[in-house]
Order: C-alpha cells, then sequence, then structure tokens
C-alpha cells in the first residue's frame, strides 16, 4: 500500500513520515489500526453467523483502508453465503485488482468461474427474482410466491428471496408460512433486523408472549396442522353445503339484480386470465417433471438391459457380481455405495463387461467426486482440516478425469500444509504438475513448492 503526502504527493515511509516535506500522518496509521480493529470485530461476528452484523463492519474496514484485503474477501465469503453471489464476485474482483499476488480471492473466482452451474444458477435466480418483482408490482402475488419458491429451490441462502416471500405470505394473510420464511432467514443471518422486526411484529399479532426459537415455532406449526386436520375432516360435509347454498346465491343474483352482470364478466374475465397464467404455470412444471421422469426411466432401462445383458454374457466373470452390485445401488441412488463396487471390480477380458463398467462409471464417479469436492473445499474454507482432508482424499479416490481434477489435488496440498502436514502438501503439489502439466493453477502450485522447499 503506497501511503502519500498530502501536501506533495511523495510516498510515506513506514514510519508515516513524508521523504520530502518531512511531515508526520499519524492519521494513517490510525486509520489503518482501526479498519484492522473493525475487521476483526467482523471475523468474530461472522463466527456466530451474524452475518449482515459481520458485513456492516467490514465495510466501514475497508472504507478506512480500501486495501485491507482479508476485510474485502470475507466481505465477499459472506455475501455469497447470504446468496448474493454478483456482489461477492465484485468484491473477489476489486480485491484481485487491488492486491493481485498471494490472494485468495483468485481462487474463490477461479472455483466459481469453474463451476458452470452456479454461473447458470445466478443467471436463473436472478431473472426469476426480477420477474417475481414486476408481479408483485402487477398485483400477482400468487404468481409471485410461486415464481420466488423457484428462486429459494436454485439458491437457498438468497435472504432477499425469502424476506419479499414473507411479504407476501403476510398480504395473503398467510402468517404460518410467513414466520417460516423468516426463520429460515435467521437460520442463515442469526441477527437479520428486518426478519427480527418482521417476526417479532407477527409474534404480537398473533398475540403470543414472546418469540419463539426456531425448534419451539417449528413444534408449534406441527401441532397447529395437526388440529387442522381434524378440523378439515369435521368440516368437509359443511364446506359442500355452503357450496351448494353460495351457488344458489349466486344464481339468485343474476336474476334478481341483471344490471350487475357487466361488472361480474369483467371480474370473471379476469379471473380466467389468472387461471389461464396459472395453467400455463402449472402446464410447463408438468412438463418438466414428465421430461425429467421419462430421462430417469430411459437411464433406469438403460441400466437395467446393460445388467441383463453381462448376466447372459459374463455369469461366471469375477466383474460380473461388482458391476451387479454397483449397477443395482444406481438404480437405488446409493451413488456412493455405486462408485465404491465400481472401483472394485477387477480387470475383466470381457469387452461386454468392460464396455458396461466403463459406461456406468461415467454415470456415477464424476457425480460422487464432485459431491466429495464440493464437501472438502466447504471444510478446507471453515479450517476443518480433518473433514477436508478425508472428502477430497475421496474425490481423488473417485475421481473419472473430470475438468476439476487438478483442483481437488491442489485444494488437499493447501489443507495439509495448513493442517501443519508439509511432506504431504509437497507430494500434492508435486502430484498437480505431474499429472496435469497445463493447470491454470500452475503458478500457485509452484509457488507453494517453493515456499514449502525452503
Amino acid at each position: 500500500m503506497n501511503r502519500r503526502c498530502f501536501r506533495c504527493g511523495s510516498v510515506l515511509t513506514e514510519n508515516f513520515e513524508c521523504k520530502s516535506c518531512h511531515k508526520q500522518y499519524s492519521s494513517y496509521q490510525k486509520a489503518e489500526l482501526l479498519s484492522a480493529l473493525y475487521y476483526n470485530l467482523g471475523l468474530e461476528k461472522a463466527k456466530t453467523r451474524d452475518l449482515s452484523g459481520a458485513a456492516d463492519v467490514l465495510k466501514q474496514s475497508i472504507r478506512l483502508n480500501k486495501y485491507h484485503t482479508d476485510a474485502r474477501n470475507l466481505l465477499g465469503l459472506i455475501y455469497f453465503e447470504m446468496g448474493e453471489t454478483v456482489t461477492a464476485l465484485s468484491e473477489w474482483v476489486l480485491s484481485q485488482n487491488l492486491m493481485p499476488d498471494n490472494n485468495i480471492a483468485g481462487e474463490y473466482l477461479e472455483l466459481v468461474r469453474k463451476n458452470k452451474t452456479t454461473l447458470e444458477n445466478v443467471d436463473n435466480t436472478i431473472k426469476k427474482y426480477n420477474q417475481s418483482l414486476e408481479y408483485v408490482r402487477s398485483g400477482s402475488y400468487d404468481l409471485a410466491v410461486i415464481n420466488l419458491k423457484k428462486v429459494v429451490t436454485m439458491n437457498p441462502n438468497f435472504i432477499r428471496a425469502y424476506l419479499l416471500l414473507a411479504l407476501l405470505n403476510v398480504k395473503l394473510d398467510d402468517i404460518v408460512n410467513a414466520k417460516r420464511e423468516l426463520l429460515k432467514i435467521l437460520q442463515i443471518d442469526a441477527n437479520h433486523r428486518l426478519a427480527r422486526k418482521y417476526y417479532a411484529d407477527l409474534v404480537q399479532k398473533d398475540g403470543e408472549e414472546k418469540i419463539l426459537t426456531p425448534e419451539e415455532e417449528t413444534k408449534k406449526i406441527r401441532k397447529k396442522n395437526q388440529r387442522q386436520i381434524l378440523v378439515n375432516q369435521s368440516l368437509q360435509q359443511i364446506a359442500i353445503l355452503v357450496l351448494g347454498i353460495a351457488l344458489g346465491a349466486g344464481l339468485l343474483y343474476f336474476l334478481v339484480w341483471p344490471y350487475q352482470k357487466s361488472m361480474l364478466t369483467d371480474k370473471s374475465e379476469d379471473l380466467k386470465k389468472q387461471i389461464g397464467i396459472l395453467q400455463e404455470e402449472n402446464n410447463a412444471l408438468r412438463q418438466e417433471k414428465e421430461n425429467a421422469v421419462k430421462d430417469a426411466e430411459q437411464k433406469e432401462q438403460q441400466v437395467r438391459a446393460m445388467i441383463k445383458e453381462v448376466q447372459m454374457a459374463a455369469q461366471k466373470t469375477a466383474g460380473a457380481d461388482g458391476y451387479v452390485m454397483a449397477a443395482t445401488a444406481y438404480l437405488n441412488n446409493d451413488l456412493n455405495a455405486a462408485a465404491e463396487a465400481l472401483i472394485a471390480i477387477p480387470a475383466t477380458e470381457n469387452a461386454t463387461l468392460d464396455g458396461a463398467i466403463t459406461q456406468l462409471k461415467q454415470l456415477v464417479l464424476p457425480k460422487v467426486s464432485q459431491a466429495f469436492y464440493i464437501s472438502g473445499y466447504g471444510a478446507y474454507s471453515r479450517n476443518q482440516f480433518d473433514k477436508a482432508i478425508e472428502d477430497l482424499t475421496l474425490a481423488m479416490k473417485y475421481d473419472a478425469g473430470v475438468d476439476f481434477s487438478d483442483d481437488v489435488i491442489y485444494f488437499l496440498g493447501r489443507t495439509y500444509e495448513k493442517a501443519g502436514q508439509t511432506d504431504k502438501a509437497l507430494e500434492m503439489f508435486k502430484l498437480v504438475l505431474e499429472k496435469y502439466p497445463n493447470t491454470d493453477k500452475r503458478g500457485y502450485t509452484e509457488g507453494r513448492i517453493k515456499a514449502l522447499s525452503k
């Protein structure tokens, strides 16, 4: 960080003294110390999941010292945890530009860039959230609720979507679901001010004496739902009778007051339009479900056909039993068991069996390896080194030549390094260069080898 004199613009020394006019600037030192204080406070708040509070103090930290990369990187992580992926990427890009060397923000950006699913989800989330806002502005609250539920499915930590969903539920007089959405926010950000305020207001509206914990609220909702089921069962016949009376009253309404026919027709047209929109939405959801079911059925039929073919062509082959075990686990959606069985199958000389094994490996191993990689990287980010080593080792074990294979070995090396196991860390870094000489992490890897070899 180049500190400069306010008078002549010369670079200051480490003692905050101008080289030209020899003026002392203690304000620089105070600002940097205060920035560090805010960073430590933000780190403590982040550890207790007070994410919004941590974000506020970290903003103060980088406002006092924009070169405080640790504060900016942590702020990006907090935004990412709150579902604000675009804002998180902006902070990491700025951090990388301000401090290009030895900055972990580059690794965060690279990890997101390589994960195409994350980028697609970010794009779809933004589009659907903006569409929900348009529905709200036009008064189509039901459609906005449907759209927001899709948003939080794609991005389960998107606090803004949960907050808007809670407000819409209040608008629709669904207080139970509104409190449920607010509790989801508080599980992500324990001290979110708006969520706590809205939740306290809803508690007072219900006439409750205190704010319940998430566990107490869940038990209360469960009991309320059970009582509601009993009430609904006893009121079904009454509801049918009331519906008949309402239909009769409606018929009488048309006969006695014909002059209101025009008004009712307009309302009917509006309802038809809303029903049409809902039907289109329902048809789209049904088509997505049918396509997913067809795809699953086709894959299941392929696997079952392969099982039958293998059993007929290689019943006495040692690898056939292992393949059948792996395929059965795959059909039961137990991918970990399927992967374990696949890598244990010995080499065979049966072309049919080998082809079936290769095809099943392509279906199973990349998914299992990616799942362990994501879990291991998360543990690495939280300094849970034992868990990270375990999961990243399994990701290597089930590696099927996917595009993130070099990242798995690299972060396993970083984990060993942080855990103080230097020899194993060096072994992993050398393995990265040996297996993936053209990896985009070559510079990082060579730097770590050089640092650890001193």
